[in-house]
């Protein structure tokens, strides 16, 4: 019998993903390297407030990163990957960037990659596609460049805000409707 690929996973075990392309991750801490998610487009964190979050530790490769302003390098970890994230919490070790690619004709925005991240003090993100990182930590903008590169503006910032707002609070209509759905699927033996 052949079986088809799962595009859905829950796993703590990111060795053995097979072709799944969405994974669910439970509470924990996941060491992760950057081939791990290739074919991966989300990762989900199954905790219910920041509090239980899993914690990605990302293990950038080491790298160069060149200052456009001075055309200096310096060695820097770098992850880079287009996965969206929602409800983890990202750290590293060392200083890390995260990069990823999303333009304008994307209709994509920070809020849209990173939806309810926690970010540590080692780990910033860059959309290589605009230059510009998601936090703009000293220690990235001065690896890549001041005058090359930017943080994001007040208004990327609000606008991410009011997006990240939205999406919560349709999650949190829709989340009893859920649990109620679940409740009576008991109820009745379906699940």
């Amino acid at each position: 019998m052949e079986t088809t690929p799962t595009p859905i996973l829950v796993t703590t075990d990111f060795d053995d993903i097979g072709d799944a392309t969405i994974l669910l991750v439970p509470p924990g801490e996941y060491p992760l390297a950057p081939d791990t998610l290739e074919q991966v487009t989300h990762l989900i964190g199954l905790g219910e407030n920041p509090d239980s979050y899993p914690v990605l530790i990302l293990e950038g490769e080491e790298s160069e990163a060149i200052n456009l302003d001075t055309e200096d390098s310096s060695p820097m970890r770098v992850f880079q990957s287009d996965t969206c994230f929602a409800n983890v919490a990202l750290q590293a070790s060392e200083q890390t960037v995260l990069e990823t690619c999303f333009g304008i004709m994307d209709d994509k925005q920070f809020s849209d990659m990173f939806f309810n991240v926690e970010w540590h003090g080692e780990i910033d993100a860059l959309n290589t596609a605009m230059f510009t990182f998601l936090h703009g930590r000293d220690w990235a903008l001065e690896a890549y460049g001041r005058e090359s590169y930017r943080a994001r503006n007040r208004i990327e910032r609000g606008l991410d805000f009011v997006h990240q707002g939205m999406m919560n609070a349709i999650d949190n209509t829709f989340r009893p409707l859920v649990r109620l759905g679940e409740k009576l699927d008991n109820i009745r033996g379906l699940k």
